[in-house]
């Protein structure tokens, strides 16, 4: 779905949550890698699936932060295939960012409900180190956080809900090599250790877990 058509939708913090909870049902929202993708995608679609199940799709909505960037990977949105086959609702909550954005991104097919939130970032945190937009309405809406994985952005987001004292769920799964190589490559950037930042937020959290 073209991610154009909604430019005329972008709402503001307290619009968006109020349009989120108008739908009247329990968010459970999935984080994690989006562009860079998994090395084991078949792992996480297992467990991804595991996590729906736990869920009636009756009563739930399921949600990412998750956008498909063209030439790269679904990562975490491949969620809404197996949300729909399930009969659930879904969910994207995207910072307005995108629709400005050199890189080309669209909806994921399967997303019945997209919102467009006025973020001058790509969620997170701010550069003073505050909730970004798009993450206050996670927070605000979100019952409960299931992580796979992810970088800096999921790590702001996954460190948030666990301050907040909300539900979480993790799942140590590492990006995709070949994909995270080619765009360090490109970009120059140097990606440390495959299983992403949110693995070490969410290891300095449970050092005896």
């Amino acid at each position: 779905m073209e991610l154009s058509a909604h430019a005329a939708a972008v709402r503001d913090v307290a619009a968006a949550v109020q349009a989120v909870r108008a739908l009247g049902k329990p968010v459970v929202t999935f984080g994690g890698f989006g562009e860079l993708g998994y090395e084991d995608e078949a792992q996480v679609l297992e467990r991804c699936s595991a996590e729906l199940d736990r869920h009636d799709p009756a009563r739930t909505l399921v949600a990412t932060g998750t956008l498909l960037t063209e030439g790269f990977r679904s990562g975490i949105a491949m969620v809404y295939a197996l949300a729909k086959a399930r009969g659930f609702a879904t969910a994207g909550i995207h910072p307005s960012v995108a629709l400005h954005h050199p890189k080309r991104h669209a909806i994921a097919p399967g997303v019945d409900h997209v919102f467009m939130v006025d973020d001058a970032t790509w969620g997170g945190v701010d550069d003073a180190g505050m909730p970004s937009s798009t993450l206050q309405v996670l927070l605000a809406v979100s019952d409960e956080f299931i992580v796979f994985g992810g970088g800096h952005h999921t790590a702001h987001e996954l460190l948030a809900f666990l301050q907040a004292g909300k539900p979480v769920r993790f799942h140590d799964a590492p990006m995709h090599r070949a994909t995270t190589d080619r765009w360090c490559r490109d970009s120059g950037a140097c990606i440390g250790d495959y299983r992403g930042a949110a693995f070490h937020v969410w290891r300095s959290r449970h050092a005896d877990a």
